[in-house]
């Protein structure tokens, strides 16, 4: 596990940095900023690999450059890892569960934590407690809207002190602003199919009625659930669309894997089973069909309309200037760019969908020039987290290489 390698000796000091990624929906972020550092010569980085990526049948098809892989999120083997490559600070993203088993040792081995991403609020999922609980842990922070760094300074109860935080937009946007086509076969898609991009709801909501409890009467809480009706609803929006493609003339839809979380599985199985059944119509992309990262931004770039409740539906669709409709609470809390269009999932409809195919402009195109939203960032992440890193690190007041 020791790396072999020693790092380049022409600096004061070389900055060993160990990005870490833990599923599919982290990757498109930590992986840029790794190349960053590879760049630079003031950074040794590792780039680790664990959890959804080791998964059978889970994470990114064809991970490149990955330098370490471990076979799930024990703290105990993320211990080792981080021992023998001699890490001064670890670099994680985002707000996945699978994240608690990185940081833990992390903490414990009193090395310095950044955190990319934090102070979001997503309504629909069990990521603010994850997150939050990353930001309590982390000492640098790097989140990607100014509402986010508000709430990191100002309103997280946390007492993050302002130098600590920098607000430097979304990683993954980076490449996006800089973005060329991909030049691999992808002549399966165009502008008349729509990609869903579903992922399941893991928090439900409370409905309450205004009145207080009584003895003896029902509870004003009309209603709670954990999230799986909405779910379910989402699944069936994307089920009536396929059906309403069998018996009508043209369109097609692309069915992205949905994320690991609870509820993941059941869309999945799913989409895939509307894929066998209707393979006419729709494309399953999960398994063994999951694309890379830049063959997905490609289709991306190439369908017609984008649905779904990803996060990637108010964050990287809209700077590729493709029409975008969100669905659902998942990402509640969130800022909307411009262009971007929210419905309940009961309005998405088939032919509402199809309306929006192609239609509108969101936000510009990347290869016509056109003027482009900056809500999540500029596509110069990756620049001022690295300058910040190496400034700051040693500013931490704990115990420096493991």
């Amino acid at each position: 596990m020791t790396d072999p390698n020693a790092p380049p000796v022409n600096l004061p000091y070389v900055l060993r940095l160990a990005l870490v990624s833990t599923s599919r929906s982290d990757y498109g972020h930590i992986k840029p900023l790794f190349d960053a550092a590879k760049k630079d010569l003031r950074f040794w980085p590792t780039l680790l690999t664990a959890a959804n990526h080791t998964a059978r049948g889970s994470g990114i098809a064809h991970l490149e450059d990955c330098s370490y892989g471990c076979s799930g999120v024990a703290s105990e083997e993320v211990n080792l890892y981080l021992q023998g490559l001699k890490t001064d600070v670890v670099v994680v993203q985002g707000d996945r569960t699978e994240l608690l088993g990185v940081v833990e040792p992390v903490v414990r081995r009193g090395l310095v934590l950044a955190h990319c991403g934090g102070g979001e609020l997503t309504a629909g999922s069990t990521d603010d407690r994850v997150r939050d609980a990353i930001t309590a842990l982390a000492h640098l922070h790097y989140p990607g809207t100014k509402q986010a760094t508000d709430r990191l300074v100002t309103r997280s109860g946390l007492g993050v002190p302002p130098w600590r935080v920098l607000c430097v937009g979304e990683i993954g946007l980076d490449e996006i602003w800089n973005y060329r086509p991909y030049t691999g076969a992808m002549d399966y898609v165009d502008e008349t199919m729509v990609l869903f991009v579903i992922n399941p709801v893991t928090v439900g909501t409370d409905t309450w009625s205004g009145a207080m409890p009584e003895p003896g009467k029902p509870d004003p809480f009309k209603s709670h659930d954990d999230g799986s009706t909405e779910t379910k609803a989402l699944v069936q929006m994307v089920v009536d669309y396929v059906q309403s493609l069998v018996e009508g003339k043209g369109g097609f839809a692309l069915l992205s894997e949905a994320n690991g979380d609870r509820g993941g599985d059941y869309i999945n199985a799913t989409f895939k089973n509307l894929a066998e059944a209707y393979p006419v119509v729709c494309r399953y992309m999960g398994g063994s069909h999951t694309p890379t990262l830049e063959q997905f931004r490609e289709i991306v770039h190439r369908c017609g309309l984008v649905v779904g409740n990803s996060s990637m539906c108010l964050i990287e669709v809209p700077v590729l200037g493709k029409p975008v409709i969100l669905v659902g609470t998942r990402q509640q809390g969130r800022p909307v760019p411009n262009g971007v269009g929210v419905l309940d999932v009961c309005a998405a409809t088939p032919g509402f969908i199809k309306e929006r195919i192609g239609r509108g402009q969101f936000c510009g195109d990347v290869n016509k020039g056109l003027v482009r939203d900056t809500t999540y960032g500029d596509g110069h992440a990756c620049e001022k987290i690295l300058d910040h890193i190496y400034k700051n690190w040693n500013n931490i007041g704990i115990r420096g290489r493991a």
